[in-house]
């Protein structure tokens, strides 16, 4: 991916390759910060308590099937909460389709943003 386009791709979900090497698995990570310097990107890896690492541009591909864990400029993205509580079978109510995992009775919360254009 070329620099220039890291710029729209701070805030969003990345798989990466740490380093600068082709070789090695890829990883899951939030594009945090691009240093012209280094030509180097910095990811969060939130799951591994917050640990930041860098990738080369070329080992970068942004997740536009993930919603931005932030917006470009470090705002949080604008969304508002939904509750639900899970019924016998560990499904939210009243949305039955969705099966969360949780032990019945349990209240959950989901974060829904407005939809965002990829161009």
């Amino acid at each position: 991916m070329p620099p220039e386009a890291l710029a729209d791709c701070i805030g969003m979900w990345c798989d990466f390759r740490p380093g600068a090497k082709d070789e090695g698995e890829f990883q899951l990570g939030i594009f945090v910060y691009w240093n012209w310097v280094r030509k180097e990107a910095t990811f969060s890896l939130p799951d591994r308590g917050d640990n930041h690492v860098w990738s080369a541009p070329k080992n970068i591909i942004p997740r536009f099937d993930l919603p931005r864990a932030w917006t470009p400029l470090g705002a949080p993205v604008a969304a508002e909460p939904e509750d639900y509580e899970t019924d016998l079978h560990g499904y939210i109510y009243p949305q039955k389709h969705e099966e969360t995992g949780q032990p019945p009775g349990t209240k959950v919360r989901r974060w829904v943003t407005d939809w965002e254009v990829i161009e």
